[in-house]
């Protein structure tokens, strides 16, 4: 089998492959859109989403002194709200409804990383585990800030990722050879980290952190990711600590106007004694970790995957060799397609002679 009708195969394979993904994903989305949209109104405001519409029926400029207020959660989808409701209404439906757009938006965007670290597969069993998730549902339902702050969680740890290996997506398919195989490499038309994917990961990361406080955690964790595959010698990044400095540096420019209201809140909290709700403590771990799940038995399904992933990935010479190594959305699937044993003589030919 020649080169030429190696690298045939494997495109066909591979377009056959993503037709089969977008056709899934399109299922998932409309799964996670039904299950969301599904007794929207059924249930009246509860408080928080009543103090919710309470602020957004003020005028937009004094939203901010609303939110400080009344409000620990910072204001981005008060914002969001506000706009909203001005052409829609203040009905359940109307404010809820922002929230199941970025409840079925957060199951296309975990495809889109899922895909981009793991391949088509992995990004498909993601975004179907998140579409049915049973308090990713309930959050996807309530005019507050969370399936927001899922979403562009997502989006921040994707605009990570890509800025991490540097250049666009990698599209270009390389053939090469190696020892007595014939395998599809997959290349990016650029090293240099992308400048968009820059940009848009300083600006979804100051999002984040505007759309709930809990987001500030979610940042750390990107920021202790760089730092440990940085440790761990990883010879594919494409970002330098100077430029990750500089761009923690300029998400904290962002999020600096709302520090004073964080700490004022904190204050609040700890010394009028005014937040309603318990202080957390170890034993409340257990049963956050079965709620996120949806149920016990569902957390020790994930929790097998999990390990079972984790032991995957050190069996992997790819990622051993570089967990962000360059990914095409069905990698996973061609890179087996497209490798062939060959006799020594039979690869020496192809590889050197009738080409």
């Amino acid at each position: 089998m020649t080169t030429l009708e190696v690298s045939s195969l494997g495109a066909a394979r591979e377009g056959a492959g993503r037709w089969c993904g977008r056709v899934g994903l399109l299922i998932i989305l409309i799964v996670a859109g039904i299950l969301r949209i599904h007794h929207l109104g059924f249930r009246s405001f509860w408080f928080d989403e009543a103090l919710s519409d309470f602020i957004i029926s003020r005028p937009f400029g004094g939203i901010i002194a609303q939110v400080k207020d009344w409000e620990q959660t910072p204001p981005l989808i008060h914002f969001i709200l506000w706009g909203w409701s001005r052409v829609f209404g203040h009905s359940e439906v109307a404010l809820r409804f922002p929230s199941v757009i970025f409840g079925v938006a957060s199951v296309g965007m975990i495809y889109v990383l899922g895909t981009e670290l793991f391949g088509r597969r992995a990004g498909l069993m993601a975004a179907l585990f998140l579409a049915l998730n049973p308090c990713h549902i309930h959050y996807s339902q309530e005019a507050r800030a969370y399936s927001l702050m899922v979403l562009l969680a997502i989006v921040a740890t994707w605009c990570f990722v890509r800025i991490l290996r540097g250049g666009p997506h990698p599209t270009r398919r390389i053939p090469s050879m190696r020892e007595n195989s014939i395998v599809l490499e997959y290349g990016t038309e650029s090293e240099k980290p992308s400048g968009g994917f820059q940009v848009a990961y300083v600006l979804t990361c100051a999002g984040l952190m505007y759309a709930h406080i809990y987001g500030a955690l979610a940042v750390a964790a990107l920021g202790l990711a760089y730092i440990l595959i940085r440790l761990s010698g990883c010879a594919t990044v494409r970002l330098d600590v100077r430029r990750w400095l500089t761009l923690e540096a300029a998400i904290l420019v962002f999020y600096t106007p709302w520090i004073k209201v964080l700490f004022l809140w904190h204050w609040t909290v700890t010394n009028k004694g005014v937040f309603w709700i318990q202080r957390a403590d170890w034993g409340l771990v257990p049963e956050a970790l079965v709620m996120y799940a949806g149920s016990g038995w569902m957390l020790v399904v994930l929790g097998a995957m999990a390990v079972a992933g984790c032991v995957a990935c050190a069996r992997s010479r790819q990622w051993r060799s570089g967990p962000l190594h360059g990914c095409d959305p069905s990698l996973s699937e061609t890179r087996q397609v497209a490798q062939w044993d060959l006799p020594q003589s039979e690869f020496q030919r192809q590889s050197f002679g009738d080409t």
